[in-house]
């Protein structure tokens, strides 16, 4: 995530995962996560698990939200992310 220009002061920001055509537990692991800015800070990276499996599915897409933001704007605050199949 990244912030459009660094605060002067701490904030925080929720996100959180959503089904597409993946479903968690099968094809990620479903996530529920607070990121905090220091003063500062403009960018945080947040991991989120995806599941190997040996099924031939082809591409499949979960959601990323960010909610809750203090001391910050929401700007696009959902993303689609794809997981590429990687059976043949």
């Amino acid at each position: 995530m990244t912030l459009s220009r660094a605060s002067t002061s701490a904030g925080t920001v929720n996100l959180a995962t959503a089904d597409g055509t993946s479903k968690s537990p099968d094809d990620y692991k479903p996530a529920l996560k607070t990121a905090s800015f220091a003063p500062g800070e403009i960018s945080k990276r947040q991991y989120i698990a995806i599941v190997n499996d040996a099924v031939t599915e082809g591409s499949e897409y979960f959601f990323v939200s960010v909610r809750r933001a203090t001391n910050a704007v929401l700007g696009n605050a959902t993303a689609r992310v794809i997981i590429s199949d990687d059976e043949p």
